[in-house]
C-alpha cells in the first residue's frame, strides 16, 4: 500500500496526521507533548481548526522531529497560515485564525497563584465537545473573575477568532447583554434588534465568550431574558463556547458547573507574602511571622480577596499585630485598590452584595443561621425556621454555597451546613441591623 508523501499534502490537518504517524505517535501522545487535548489534535487533523502558526513553530516542529527537515517544517507552518473552510449543515465557515477578528482580553495585572489544578480541570472540561457552556461558581472574593481571565488568555489561541470578555456587573437588565457583547466584539449596535445582530455576527465565528458576574441578573424580572441570550447564542452559533462566572448556577440545560474553591493554605500564604512584598518591598517574613500569616489566612477562610485586603495593611502592622486585629475583620479589611469595583474594596461590601441578591425570606433564614457556630444539620435548621420558610431553607442549602456561603459540607452521618467564619460575621451584623429596624418601626 502506497502512503502519500507529506510534501503532497494540501491541508494542515492532512500533513499533521501524516507527520504524526511517521513519528509513530498517537493523537494522545502528541497532545501530551504539545500541551493540548487529544480532542484538539483530532480537530486539527480533521481540518476543523488550525493552531496559531507561532504555536506550530514553537511546539509542533520539535514534537514531530522536523527540526532537521527545514522544507517540511516550513510547509507545516505555511499551511497553518492557509485559510481553512469547513462546511457544516450546508454552511461554509472560514475556520482560519483571523487576527483582525480577535478581541482583546483584560490584561492580568497580578500573578495567579495556587490555581494550577483548577485551570487544568476547567481546560479539560472545555476541551470536551459536549461542553458548550461552563459556569464558574463560588463565594464572593474567591477569585472567579481572575480565574476566568486566565482561562481565556490560555484558551484564546485555540479558538479561530479568539475570546471576548464581557463585564456584566454594570448591566442592570438582561436585555442589555447583547449590547455588551456587540461592544466587546467591536460592532456598532443597530439598536433595533441587538440579539439578532449578535447571532448574525457569531454565526460563523469560532470563539470563547466570557460573561463575568452574571449573578445579579438572575434576580431581576428579566432573569429569563438574561439566560435566554445564552441559550439563543448556543443554538445559533455552533462554534462558540460560553464561560460564565456567577455566585449561583444559571440552571440551564446546557450548563456545566465548576465550583471554584478557596486557596490551599500554602497558596494562601504565598498570595499574602506576594501582595505584602509588592506593597512593602522591605517585608521579609521572619520565622515567627509565618505562624501569624498562617493564622491570618485561616481566619480569612483562605479567600483571595480577603487575603489581599489584609496584606495591604502590612505597611502599618506586622503579621502578629495584624492577626489580632482580625477579630473584627469586616471593619478592618477596607481600602482595597481603587481600580476594583466598589463592592470589592471592602470585605463587608463583597459579602453584603451577595446577601442583597437573596429574596427577603432567604435573607431571614440566613440571619437565623448565624447562631450556629460550628455547622448544623437540616434538622437543626428546621427547628429555627418557620414552616413557611422551609422552601427558602431548601433553596439556601442547595445554592448558598454558590451564592455566598459554604453550606452543604458533608458530615459523617448527615449533611451538615456551616457558614465560613467570615460570612457568619456578616450574618451576625445583618441580624443585629434587622432587629434594630424592627424595633424602630414599632
Amino acid at each position: 500500500m502506497n502512503h502519500p508523501h507529506p510534501q503532497s499534502s494540501e491541508s494542515f490537518g492532512e500533513l499533521l496526521r501524516l507527520l504524526r504517524q511517521r513519528a509513530h505517535l498517537t493523537q494522545r501522545e502528541l497532545a501530551v507533548i504539545v500541551g493540548y487535548s487529544d480532542a484538539q489534535i483530532n480537530r486539527y487533523e480533521k481540518g476543523a481548526r488550525t493552531p496559531d502558526p507561532s504555536v506550530v513553530a514553537a511546539l509542533f516542529l520539535k514534537a514531530l522531529g522536523l527540526e532537521p527537515e527545514s522544507d517540511l517544517a516550513a510547509r507545516l507552518v505555511a499551511l497553518a497560515h492557509k485559510p481553512v473552510q469547513i462546511v457544516i449543515n450546508g454552511m461554509t465557515i472560514d475556520a482560519n485564525i483571523d487576527q483582525q477578528l480577535r478581541a482583546k482580553l483584560p490584561s492580568p495585572t497580578t500573578d495567579l497563584l495556587g490555581r494550577d489544578s483548577d485551570i487544568k480541570s476547567v481546560l479539560e472540561m472545555l476541551s470536551c465537545d459536549n461542553v458548550r457552556m461552563l459556569t464558574l461558581v463560588g463565594p464572593p472574593g474567591v477569585g472567579k473573575t481572575r480565574l476566568a481571565i486566565q482561562l481565556a488568555v490560555e484558551l484564546e489561541s485555540q479558538y479561530q477568532h479568539g475570546a471576548i470578555f464581557v463585564a456584566l456587573a454594570a448591566i442592570a437588565d438582561g436585555s442589555l447583554i447583547p449590547d455588551g457583547l456587540l461592544q466587546a466584539l467591536g460592532v456598532t449596535s443597530n439598536a433595533q434588534n441587538p440579539l439578532a445582530q449578535v447571532k448574525n455576527v457569531l454565526r460563523k465565528r469560532n470563539m470563547l465568550l466570557v460573561l463575568d458576574n452574571f449573578e445579579h441578573l438572575l434576580d431581576f424580572p428579566s432573569a429569563d431574558m438574561a439566560t435566554g441570550v445564552i441559550t439563543a447564542l448556543l443554538a445559533s452559533a455552533p462554534h462558540i463556547k460560553v464561560l460564565v462566572t456567577s455566585r449561583a448556577p444559571l440552571h440551564l440545560s446546557s450548563e456545566h458547573i465548576y465550583e471554584v474553591p478557596s486557596l490551599t493554605p500554602a497558596a494562601a500564604r504565598d498570595l499574602f507574602v506576594s501582595r505584602a512584598t509588592a506593597l512593602s518591598p522591605a517585608f521579609k517574613p521572619r520565622p515567627y511571622d509565618e505562624q501569624a500569616i498562617a493564622g491570618i489566612c485561616k481566619r480569612l477562610d483562605y479567600l483571595p480577596l480577603a487575603i489581599e485586603l489584609a496584606a495591604a495593611r502590612i505597611r502599618l502592622f506586622e503579621p502578629p499585630a495584624l492577626l489580632k486585629r482580625l477579630a473584627a475583620p469586616l471593619d478592618f479589611l477596607t481600602g482595597g485598590p481603587k481600580d476594583l469595583p466598589q463592592r470589592q474594596r471592602t470585605l463587608r461590601n463583597a459579602i453584603g452584595w451577595s446577601y442583597q441578591l437573596l429574596a427577603p425570606e432567604e435573607q431571614t433564614v440566613f440571619r437565623r443561621l448565624s447562631i450556629f457556630a460550628d455547622g448544623c444539620t437540616m434538622t437543626m435548621i428546621e427547628a429555627i425556621a418557620d414552616s413557611d420558610l422551609m422552601s427558602p431553607v431548601v433553596n439556601i442549602v442547595s445554592t448558598s454555597r454558590n451564592r455566598s456561603n459554604d453550606f452543604s459540607r458533608p458530615g459523617k452521618t448527615a449533611t451538615k451546613a456551616g457558614a465560613m467564619s467570615l460570612f457568619r460575621d456578616v450574618l451576625i451584623v445583618l441580624s443585629s441591623s434587622a432587629k434594630r429596624r424592627n424595633i424602630a418601626s414599632r
